[in-house]
């Protein structure tokens, strides 16, 4: 709170306030501050993202889709607004539209650990229980990849 009460109009105060309650466990308090960012420049990515993360992180993940599908239809190549998209679609049980939105994902970087993973999970939720395997053999080889590559990091 005291970073944005430096300079109230400041986006990067908000969004700064925003990271820093997130990384505290502050998920509401964060959410909060990425409003705020959000409602200084509507059109963030930064904001909308920061919003997705707190929302999921707090459990409200019907008002998390809301914000990563803003963030998306900003910027429909962010890879971040579509896995976030993804998973709160799939922690709200909608694991069709998290499959949509997990392939946008895995569209943009087919070599992503994580974008496979949650197609995986989200098309096993969806009952497309064949293709999940397929997607989660890919995550795993592709994490197994980043481990022989860079020594387990």
């Amino acid at each position: 709170r005291s970073a944005a009460g430096l300079d109230p109009r400041s986006l990067d105060a908000h969004i700064g306030l925003g990271e820093s309650l997130l990384e505290s466990g502050s998920y509401e308090a964060a959410a909060a501050a990425y409003r705020s960012a959000a409602g200084l420049d509507p059109r963030s990515l930064d904001a909308h993202i920061g919003l997705g993360k707190s929302l999921l992180k707090s459990g409200s993940y019907e008002e998390a889709v809301l914000a990563y599908r803003s963030a998306a239809g900003l910027d429909p190549r962010s890879l971040d607004a579509h896995i976030g998209l993804g998973k709160s679609l799939r922690k709200s049980g909608l694991h069709r539209e998290a499959v949509a939105a997990y392939r946008s994902a895995v569209g943009l970087d087919p070599d992503d650990f994580v974008a496979n993973e949650g197609l995986g999970l989200a098309l096993d939720g969806a009952g497309m229980h064949a293709e999940a395997r397929e997607y989660r053999r890919r995550a795993v080889a592709i994490r197994g990849a980043r481990e022989w590559l860079y020594g387990g990091t």
